[in-house]
């Protein structure tokens, strides 16, 4: 369930998606027998309003409309629609009439707003029920899903809608205050090979911070101040590596013989090994998502190793219409093999490689087609890496298991442990309030200590005030426990089943164990343990295949990072990365030792 509030801080809208058709519901004027009283947000438009809210198992991918925010009138909402297109535009209606407003912004090429950030949300239910801890000092921890992210700009004094940033990273605001739009045209003759982003700006209009980035430079803050001219360095994004160590980045876009775009990004090594230089093919984790576009450390990772990099937005990822979404829904590993291949000819002519020795590497279900791709083609790639990949698609309508490590396991006993210790002392003290003394009446109250009518029936001698006083733990305790999450919602299942042909998820069409004799290439599996977020087993059952054929992959296992760190961001997989390069397209071995952290 996903909630939208306006300015004034009232609930307008609630999501209903455990069932189907996922409905959005409004808040709409009291009545005179209800305070409030929600109706379905496509009865509440005008008729001739053709973008239906209401989203069923056969429309969720296809054709739908989702709202996106509140204007500064709290009557207008802004929304995304596909609706007799084939990309998201945004809109605005307003609920008090049921009449569209004059805001009509649509792009041909690109979605301007991601439909998969509202669907695919953070993990709910085992993770959190894990997160939760019963500390007796902090009483209670409320968990909240995280907000998805909204391509719209406001305003922070006014409230107004001034802006629409496209979910794709390296595509251009779009600007609806004439006064910005000024502003990002003087940004763009600066610096006219830079990504740009206004992020924000006083309320004179007179100072702007902004963030230049390139494929190839993470970026930086600036203060620009307007009536000077004059830029100042605020922060860097990240400082390393240092500018003359980056390698140059590039991307580009190519039309399939039907017509779909493919496209990408290519990372140059500033010094190859040999020439030409070895290839490796990077299939990042963005299945129904946009593939990341801007600055990329695995791709400046891998170029490190002295090979050209490429990168391919396969089909099946979000963010360019629903054409190219839907073109791979039939056969996810094809479609992406298959614009791999035409990308290649393509290379050939622009950056020549050495066709002997080209690897894949690929993370989450890119580590799937990365396995695929080798199965497929196992003449086209010399090597094959997997970084938390998964088996198949049907691997994610499975939800991950609970607990995979002893340490993790002990730790949610110890949990279990200290709540039903809480729960004990809680006990103990009511029995020692009532050995005290009091009425039968000042007894029985303890049933709710929420209900404020009884709650002076058992104020603790130290005050209520006291954070650490009796009423309030019992009251904490109450809240902590009714605080239940329901079941998680497999909502990759979902997606997956509404996706493709169930003959694809439920059979071997798209697993990697299918075709597993043709994966005679070297394999690298690198996986994470003890992570709600990934899956584990799907690496310990392709390493099993493996071994009843006499052959055993390379596999790297390290547990799951600290501060929520992902796999791509962890040096030392890196460090395994490059030596298994270094060693199967080389031909020649490197030890790497550990590594040190250098101030």
């Amino acid at each position: 369930m996903r909630t939208l509030i306006d300015r004034t801080g009232r609930f307008r809208l609630i999501e209903d998606r455990e069932t189907l058709p996922v409905r959005w519901q409004v808040s709409t004027t009291k009545s005179k027998l209800f305070k409030k009283r929600w109706q379905s947000l496509d009865r509440v438009l005008h008729p001739n309003l053709a973008d239906p809210f209401s989203a069923g198992a056969d429309t969720l991918w296809t054709e739908r409309s989702f709202p996106l925010a509140f204007d500064a009138d709290p009557n207008v909402l802004f929304y995304a629609s596909n609706v007799g297109r084939n990309t998201y535009g945004i809109f605005g209606v307003n609920l008090s009439t049921g009449e569209p407003t004059g805001l009509a912004t649509i792009d041909r090429k690109i979605d301007l707003a991601d439909p998969a950030t509202t669907l695919i949300s953070p993990p709910l239910g085992d993770q959190e029920r894990h997160l939760r801890s019963y500390n007796v000092a902090m009483h209670y921890t409320d968990f909240r899903a995280a907000q998805a992210p909204s391509p719209l700009i406001f305003d922070r004094r006014s409230g107004q809608l001034v802006g629409i940033r496209p979910p794709l990273e390296f595509a251009r605001t779009r600007w609806i205050d004439p006064r910005l739009t000024l502003v990002d045209a003087e940004i763009a003759r600066a610096f006219p090979d830079r990504d740009r982003q206004i992020i924000d700006w006083d309320d004179a209009r007179s100072r702007f911070l902004v963030h230049l980035s390139s494929a190839s430079d993470p970026g930086r803050y600036f203060v620009f101040e307007k009536l000077t001219g004059n830029w100042t360095e605020f922060m860097q994004t990240s400082p390393q590596p240092a500018r003359d160590q980056r390698h140059q980045t590039e991307r580009f876009t190519l039309r399939t013989p039907s017509g779909l775009p493919i496209t990408g990004q290519i990372a140059v090594p500033k010094q190859p090994l040999i020439d030409p230089p070895s290839l490796v093919v990077y299939f990042p984790d963005a299945l129904w998502r946009s593939p990341p576009s801007g600055y990329s450390p695995a791709m400046q990772t891998l170029a490190e190793t002295g090979c050209l990099v490429l990168q391919v937005d396969y089909p099946g990822t979000s963010g360019r219409g629903n054409e190219f979404l839907f073109s791979a829904r039939e056969a996810l590993d094809e479609a992406a093999l298959s614009a791999v291949e035409t990308t290649l000819e393509w290379l050939q002519t622009k950056h020549p490689f050495s066709p002997r020795r080209v690897a894949v590497v690929g993370a989450g279900y890119g580590g799937c087609l990365a396995l695929r791709a080798a199965e497929l083609r196992p003449d086209l790639f010399r090597c094959v890496i997997s970084l938390n990949g998964i088996n198949s698609l049907q691997s994610l309508t499975r939800s991950p298991p609970e607990r995979q490590s002893r340490e993790l396991g002990s730790r949610r006993l110890e949990q279990a442990r200290n709540a039903l210790a809480y729960e004990a002392s809680i006990g103990r003290d009511l029995q020692e309030l009532r050995k005290r003394g009091g009425s039968t009446e000042e007894t029985t109250i303890f049933d709710d200590p929420t209900d404020p009518k009884n709650f002076e029936g058992y104020k603790d001698p130290t005050g209520t005030d006291n954070p650490e006083s009796l009423s309030t733990r019992i009251a904490a305790f109450r809240k902590m426990n009714d605080h239940t999450l329901p079941n998680p919602v497999n909502l990759p299942s979902r997606l997956a089943s509404w996706y493709s042909p169930p003959d694809y998820i439920q059979g071997k069409a798209g697993s990697v164990l299918k075709d597993i004799e043709n994966l005679t290439a070297p394999l690298l599996i690198c996986q994470e343990t003890d992570s709600l977020s990934v899956r584990s087993d799907d690496a310990i059952a392709l390493r099993r295949q493996l071994r009843r054929q006499k052959r055993d992959p390379r596999y790297f296992e390290l547990p799951a990072a600290a501060y929520g760190r992902s796999l791509e961001q962890r040096p030392e997989i890196w460090l395994e990365v490059a030596d298994f390069l270094y060693t199967n397209l080389y031909n020649f071995a490197v030890e790497i030792g550990p590594t040190e952290e250098v101030p």
